[in-house]
Formats: C-alpha cells, structure tokens, sequence
C-alpha cells in the first residue's frame, strides 16, 4: 500500500493543490497538502483489517482501487461504505521522495479498537435532550427521528442566508458587531446562531488571535464542550484549519444556524447524518432579476481555484459534482439591470465552496451585493 501511495498526488480539480504521505508507523500516516507558498499536515490512519485509508473520520480510500487506476486515487465520503460515488479524486503527478518508504519500514500493527462508525449503525437525525450525562445516546439525546423528519435547522430557527454582502468585514474591535448566540443547548450539542462575517474555522496558530472566528468565541462561552473537540486534526479540512466543534459550515458572509457538538460522540453522528445527506439544508439569498420558473434544479460540477489569499470556485466539467433545487419565495421590483429582484430559496443537495453563489450566477441570477461573482450593484 504504501508503495503504491509513495508519489506526489494533485486534486484532479486543481493540480496546484498536491499531496504527499509520510508513513511515521504502520498505522498512522501523515498527508501534507500544499497550495501555492502554504503546507499543511493532516492525520490518516491505515485500517489494516477493512485495508482502507481515513483522512480524519470524514472520508476514506481503498488502497485496492489502486490496482485498477494506480494513477488515481478515489476518496469516498464515511457513510459511502459502497463507494457509489467518489467525493475528490488525486491524479499521480510524480514519484515521492526516494528513500522515505525505507526509512518508515515498521513491523505491521494491528488497528486501534473501536474503528470507524459503519453506516447502518450512523444515527438518523438529533431531534430532542433531556437531564442525561451520558456521552452515548440514549434517553438524553435521541438520535433516532421517525419518519421523514430530519435533524434540519429547529422550527424556531431562522433560515440561513446565503446573501453576500459587498462591504468590507468590520473590525473585531467594533462594539456594534454583530454576535454570535446560543439557540438551543441540549445536553450533547447546540444550535450557534452565526453572525455575518464571522469565520466558521479555527484560527491559524501564526495568525492573529482576536479576528472574527466563531470556534474561538464558542470556546470562550461554551464551557461544556470537549476541550479537544478544539484541535485541528479532530475535525479537519481539506484546505485551511480545521472547525473543531461545528458539524458543518457556511460562507464568511452568511448568516445563519449552525449545528455544534460538545462531544466526540455527538460529533461522530452528527457529521454521519451530513455525510448521508439525511440533514436538510435550506438558504435564503435575493438574486437580481426574475426568475422564469418558480423552482428548478441547477445540476453543474463546481471545482474550487485556492490561492494564498483568494478562493473562488467554478462551474467546470472537471470540478465535483454539485446540485441545487430552488424555489422563488417572492419577486420585487427594482432598478436592478435585470429587471428587479427575487427572493429564492435554496436546498443544496452537495456541499461545495460557494456553491449557491456560483450557480444562481450560472443561471443569469448573482446574489445581490456579491462582489465575488457579481458586478451588478443594487
């Protein structure tokens, strides 16, 4: 396995962005992604007796595929157990540094106990808390909702809006700021209202500490969330830091809840449901102009292009798969260039970088105030 790894691999959607492996034990294995002047180290672990590779607990690959299309590697989502559809690819870009495989040879070690969650055994949807302390769910936190319920944003809660706002973040300094707030706590996780321009990801440790960062407010606030639940290498991203507590994120600009766990445990089933898309996503953005149809899908691949200081994604044949069903809420008028304005509510059925953004734009309809995607101004 590790002979077949031992190169310098590209994301298939962005060939600047590449991995290497380092292989420190027989289990325990390193990835190192590098994007223009930066590098970042991300864990995996070698599952020997399934023979599978985990970045994190988040996605994995089978080694075996590699022995149909050793130039490629599939890394498939930890509730796709059946491999149906591959979330990224890497394309064998070159060999690995010579002599890094000898200087690793280890005697092989039998995985940890405990293993990875498998996806029959993955929760439905967090519905409800009680007094319980147990970190297992059972009567403090039923994970199980029957039906076509589904663990979404709670009645009570405001829609999440995917709107972006053209001016500038405001500093941190500003006592008018806008701040985050605790929905709902229960017992094992919560609902974080997050403001406009608050980041979702764990400050860089080079960087500054007092920007806008909701991980960093919530372990201020939050006394009762796991303290590790904070690192990096527990919930990690494929590219930046890592969103300790947060189940899933949104863009900087955003407003809306977020789901937030206070242990591993509820960490480990909430993102389950995520991966199995179980959870139902939906934004609210205006658009300039009027749409034709009241609802649609957009079903256009989205790669994403990182720099040092930019990230901007892309409608492309060769990006990751994306889709968005929308539904027209209301039309206005307006001096718009299109036309006037309509309120459009988004369900997105993958999770891409900038997805609505980039595909109300496709359509002909940029959110308006973009000024990532759009020129037009209100």
């Amino acid at each position: 396995v590790k002979r077949s790894l031992n190169f310098v691999w590209g994301k298939e959607s962005d060939l600047n962005e590449t991995y290497t492996l380092e292989f420190s034990s027989s289990t325990s294995w390193a990835c190192i992604r590098s994007n223009g002047g930066e590098s970042r180290k991300f864990r995996l672990t070698f599952e020997a007796a399934a023979c599978r590779l985990w970045w994190g607990e988040s996605y994995f690959m089978d080694p075996a595929d590699l022995d149909a299309k050793p130039e490629r590697v599939q890394w498939y989502r930890a509730s796709d157990r059946a491999k149906n559809r591959a979330a990224f690819l890497w394309k064998r870009l070159r060999p690995g540094k010579p002599g890094s495989l000898e200087a690793n040879q280890l005697k092989q070690a039998a995985p940890k106990s405990g293993g990875y969650p498998s996806a029959s055994s993955a929760p439905r949807a967090v519905a409800k808390a009680s007094s319980a302390s147990s970190s297992k769910p059972g009567p403090g936190l039923s994970w199980v909702v029957k039906g076509s319920e589904k663990a979404a944003e709670p009645p009570d809660a405001q829609p999440s809006r995917a709107s972006a706002p053209q001016q500038k973040p405001p500093k941190a300094t500003n006592s008018a700021i806008a701040r985050p707030e605790v929905m709902l706590d229960f017992e094992q996780m919560l609902v974080i209202y997050k403001p406009p321009f608050w980041k979702v990801e764990l400050p860089a440790k080079e960087s500054p500490q007092d920007g806008l960062y909701l991980p960093s407010w919530m372990k201020e606030k939050v006394l009762d969330i796991d303290q590790k639940l904070f690192e990096e290498e527990f919930n990690p991203a494929l590219s930046g830091t890592g969103f300790g507590p947060l189940s899933h994120r949104i863009d900087q600009e955003t407003s809306g809840p977020l789901l937030a766990a206070k242990t591993a445990a509820a960490q480990k089933h909430l993102r389950a449901q995520f991966h199995k898309m179980d959870v139902s996503k939906r934004y609210v953005c205006l658009v300039h102009g009027k749409l034709s149809k009241s609802s649609g899908t957009v079903d256009a691949s989205i790669r994403t292009l990182r720099t040092d200081s930019t990230t901007r994604s892309e409608i492309s044949s060769a990006g990751d798969w994306a889709e968005t069903e929308y539904q027209v809420v209301a039309t206005f008028n307006g001096r718009s260039k299109q036309g006037g304005y309509s309120l459009v509510a988004c369900d997105i059925k993958s999770g891409r970088t900038h997805q609505i953004r980039v595909h109300m734009q496709h359509i002909g309809h940029p959110l308006v105030s973009d000024d990532k995607y759009s020129s037009d101004k209100i």
